[in-house]
């Protein structure tokens, strides 16, 4: 017997975030959930792109993108990884990983995101 495929949307099972597709959908908005220098770096659709993975992603499964070119250089690259996911107060939750390649510098952060009941996703405090 066959095993039913999924296919999650913005290439994300395919490791990649697709920001132009993204960029044109009416996605349900997201928090800022990358903070410190990877979240400065990151636009909208960038920090969108953080919440697909978080949403579609496995454990484990690294999904990379770039950023859209800066004036005073190409633009970042982007790898964002869920690392655990558990739930916390009824709510689904994930642990992941992000890092950032800015100027040439590897910046890597930590952090724990959980969807809340409208489906966006917000930083756990």
């Amino acid at each position: 017997m066959p095993y039913a495929t999924y296919t999650a949307p913005y290439g994300i099972d395919r490791g990649t975030c697709d920001r132009g597709s993204l960029a044109r959908r009416a996605a349900p908005g997201s928090a800022a959930l990358v903070g410190a220098r990877i979240g400065s770096s990151m636009d909208q659709v960038d920090q969108a792109c953080v919440a697909r993975v978080l949403e579609f992603a496995p454990d484990r499964a690294p999904v990379r993108w770039y950023g859209a070119p800066k004036m005073d250089y190409g633009g970042p690259a982007f790898a964002v990884t869920p690392l655990r996911t558990f739930e916390r107060n009824g709510q689904f939750c994930r642990d992941y990983q992000a890092i950032a390649t800015i100027h040439g510098q590897d910046e890597q952060s930590y952090g724990t995101a959980c969807r809340m009941t409208d489906g966006v996703w917000r930083i756990a405090g």
